[in-house]
């Protein structure tokens, strides 16, 4: 009977550590780690697009399956693949994807 108690008491406390040290941190990481935005003007920086028009530093430049009003401090031709560093109202903030 005191050995049965024993197993229980030691198979309980096994069962709560592997609980506490492993199951609850890792649905604590799934569950609650920071989320990129999807939507809006945050969601844009870091996607990849290519260049569709260019005269200067400023043209458009598609993104997705959108076309923006884009600028940047280099100059960029058709078809160069950019990425998106900012969002200033309607315009993007982009540069040249380094290959």
């Amino acid at each position: 009977m005191f050995v049965k108690i024993l197993i229980l008491i030691v198979a309980a406390y096994l069962a709560f550590e592997i609980l506490e040290h492993l199951v609850i941190p890792l649905l604590a990481k799934i569950f609650y780690r920071e989320k990129r935005p999807l939507l809006g003007p945050e969601g844009m920086i870091g996607k990849a697009g290519r260049v569709m028009e260019w005269s200067g530093k400023a043209g458009k430049v598609e993104v997705g399956a959108e076309i923006w009003n884009a600028f940047s401090e280099y100059s960029l031709s058709p078809e160069d693949r950019i990425i998106v560093e900012e969002v200033n109202g309607i315009n993007l903030k982009v540069r040249l994807i380094q290959e």
